[in-house]
C-alpha cells in the first residue's frame, strides 16, 4: 500500500468514527472521488477506470438475494460498487495488491464455492460486488490468504475471527491448494520457545511458550500431522548453576500439541513408556516413537503408535536391538528407519502389523535431511546424497565445521542449517550461540549456500526441528 492510500484509509477510518451515521455517505463519496486518482485502484476496474461510478451502501447483514441497498449515490450507472463492508474490501484490496496478485483478489471475491456470485455479479455485466459477508460465511475465500496474515485477518470482525480460529480452515487450506510448509525450530536459548519460520516470506514468527513444567526441555521429539505441532517426552537440560547438578526429571511421557490455526498449546495423552533420546516419525497421520532412554536412563526398545484423532497411543513391536546410544528416525518412503548412533544398521517399519526388519545400508553418520524421499548427509565436511547402498557427493560443507549442536532440516527442494554454536577452539574459548540460517538448494551441478534471515528469538543448540505443512 503506497503513501497515498494510506492516507486516504486513515481519513476514512476518522470520518467513518467521527461523522455520525447518516453523514457516513457523503464521508465516502469524498473518499472514493480522491480514490479514482489512484492508479492501483485502476486494475480493481480491468483498466476501465472512468469519472462515471454508482456506489451503493449497503449494511454488512443485508442478504444479496436481491441486494436492497439503503443509500444509493448515483454518478453514473457504469459501475455499481456495492460496499458492504469497505474495511474488510480494503484490507483485502491493499494486501493483494501490495503482493501483485489482483487476480487471486478478483477470485476471492467472486469464488464461493457455488459459483453465485459469478453467476450474478459478472464482471462482464458491469455489476462488481464486495461480497464480504459472503467471504465470512466461506472458509474456502479465508483459507486462500497466507498463514502470516491470519493475525491481522481476525482484526477485520468477530465474524472473521471466528472463521480464522475454526478448525475447519485447515482443511478449507488444503482443498483450495493453499497449503503452506513452514520450518519449527526450538533451540536452548531461550527456555522452551518455539519459531515457526516462513520460506516464501523468509520471515520468523514466534509461538507462545511451551507450557511445560519441565524446565530446558530438551531430548524430545518433534513431528507434525494434520497441521499440529506435536512434542513428545524428553527431559529437563537444565543445570544447578550452584551444584552443576542436572535437573531430575531425565525422560517424561508428556505430549503437547500446538495448533497453529487456533494459537494455543494443548497437553495430549501420555505416552505408555517415559523416554528421551528416541526415534519417532509420522506415518499415514499415525505418530510413532521407538527406543530412547527412559527416566532411570536405561536403554530401552519398546515402540508405540498414536492416533492423534483419537488421542490414544498403543504399543506396536519391539525394535529388534537397542542399543546404548542415542537413536533418530527418518521417514523415507513411507517408512519409518531408526539409527543408532554408532550403528550400521538400520532398523525399518513399513507396516506396523509385520514388524520391524534389519537392513544393512552403510549409510554415514551425521546430520540428515530428506528431500524427496532421498537421504542427505553432512560429513566430514561434505553433504552426501546416499541412494541404497552408494552415495555420491553434492557439494561442499567446510564452512559448517566450527559450529556444532545445530539441525539440518530438508523442505521443498532446500536442505537448512540452522542455529548451533561455535567454539570452544584451542584459541578461542569463547562459546558463540548461533541463529543463523543457511539454505541449500540441490538438483544442480554446483548447488550455491545462501543465508536466509536468522532467527530472531531462538539461538544456540537447536533442540528440535521439524517442518509443519498448515
Amino acid at each position: 500500500m503506497n503513501s497515498i492510500e494510506a492516507c486516504l484509509v486513515d481519513e476514512l477510518i476518522f470520518l467513518f468514527f467521527s461523522e455520525a451515521i447518516g453523514e457516513i455517505a457523503s464521508a465516502l463519496v469524498l473518499v472514493l472521488n480522491v480514490l479514482k486518482c489512484v492508479s492501483s485502484l485502476s486494475c480493481l476496474f480491468s483498466g476501465k477506470m472512468s469519472n462515471n461510478i454508482s456506489v451503493t451502501m449497503v449494511s454488512s447483514d443485508t442478504d444479496l438475494r436481491p441486494c436492497k441497498p439503503k443509500q444509493v449515490i448515483e454518478w453514473s450507472p457504469l459501475y455499481s460498487l456495492h460496499v458492504l463492508d469497505f474495511f474488510s474490501f480494503h484490507f483485502l484490496f491493499s494486501f493483494f495488491s501490495h503482493h501483485g496478485d489482483i487476480e487471486n483478489f478478483i477470485a476471492i471475491l467472486f469464488d464461493d464455492g457455488d459459483g453465485y456470485l459469478k453467476n450474478e455479479f459478472s464482471l462482464l455485466s458491469g455489476s462488481f460486488c464486495i461480497a464480504v459477508n459472503r467471504i465470512e460465511k466461506n472458509q474456502r475465500c479465508i483459507a486462500r490468504v497466507p498463514f502470516y496474515f491470519h493475525p491481522k485477518l481476525e482484526l477485520v470482525s468477530r465474524s472473521w475471527r471466528a472463521v480464522v480460529r475454526s478448525p475447519e480452515l485447515f482443511k478449507a487450506r488444503q482443498e483450495v491448494g493453499s497449503a503452506e510448509d513452514l520450518l519449527c525450530v526450538c533451540a536452548f536459548d531461550p527456555e522452551n520457545l518455539w519459531q515457526l519460520y516462513d520460506p516464501h516470506r523468509d520471515l520468523w514468527i514466534t509461538l507462545p511458550v511451551l507450557p511445560s513444567k519441565i524446565r530446558h526441555l530438551a531430548h524430545f521429539g518433534v513431528v507434525s500431522s494434520a497441521g499440529k505441532l506435536f512434542v513428545l517426552g524428553g527431559g529437563s537440560d537444565a543445570v544447578d548453576p550452584l551444584t552443576g547438578d542436572q535437573d531430575g526429571s531425565f525422560a517424561t511421557n508428556e505430549v503437547w500439541s500446538y495448533d497453529p490455526v487456533l494459537r494455543q498449546w494443548a497437553a495430549r495423552a501420555s505416552m505408555l513408556v517415559p523416554r528421551a533420546m528416541f526415534a519417532c516419525g509420522t506415518l499415514n497421520g499415525k505418530i510413532v516413537v521407538a527406543g530412547g532412554f527412559t527416566s532411570c536412563r536405561k536403554s530401552i526398545s519398546q515402540a508405540e503408535m498414536y492416533d492423534p484423532e483419537k488421542d490414544v497411543w498403543i504399543p506396536i513391536p519391539d525394535l529388534h536391538r537397542t542399543h546404548n546410544s542415542t537413536c533418530s528416525g527418518v521417514v523415507i518412503g513411507g517408512k519409518l528407519h531408526v539409527l543408532h548412533r554408532g550403528l550400521s544398521t538400520v532398523q525399518v517399519l513399513d507396516n506396523v502389523g509385520s514388524g520391524w526388519t534389519v537392513e544393512d545400508y552403510g549409510w554415514l553418520q551425521g546430520p540428515m535431511a530428506v528431500i524427496h524421499d532421498a537421504l542427505y548427509v553432512m560429513s566430514h565436511g561434505l553433504i552426501f546424497k546416499q541412494e541404497g547402498k552408494t552415495r555420491k557427493v553434492v557439494v561442499s560443507a567446510s564452512e559448517f565445521r566450527k559450529r556444532i549442536g545445530f539441525a539440518m532440516m530438508g523442505l521443498g527442494d532446500d536442505i537448512y542449517v540452522i542455529g548451533g554454536v561455535i567454539g570452544p577452539d584451542r584459541w578461542n574459548w569463547d562459546i558463540r550461540p548461533m541463529s543463523d540460517v543457511d539454505i541449500l538448494t540441490v538438483g544442480g551441478d554446483r548447488p550455491p549456500w545462501r543465508q536466509a534471515t536468522p532467527m530472531t528469538r531462538c539461538r544456540g543448540t537447536i533442540l528440535g526441528c521439524t517442518q509443519l505443512r498448515i
